[in-house]
């Protein structure tokens, strides 16, 4: 099920999947999101921002967020 954040107006998909290798739930967004929370790649945009960010695992490519959720798991997984 894809969900939204909604930051500067506009929305940004996430996902909460289920990691079998960790057994647990994780929050996971794209790269757009990132972008806009993190403008300079470092600093937060808002002290909102750093707190959407906290609630999420990883950010992935959007072609990769339209995987199953089994194939981002393991991309996530390659990529830590």
């Amino acid at each position: 099920m894809i969900d939204f954040f909604e930051y500067n107006g506009n929305q940004y998909p996430y996902k909460t999947i289920y990691f079998h290798t960790d057994s647990c739930y994780y929050i996971i967004a794209t790269d757009d999101l990132e972008n806009v929370l993190l403008p300079d790649g470092e600093n937060y945009d808002s002290e909102f921002a750093r707190k959407i960010d906290e609630q999420i695992f990883f950010f992935v490519p959007n072609e990769i967020f339209n995987f199953s959720d089994n194939k981002i798991e393991q991309f996530v997984g390659k990529a830590l």
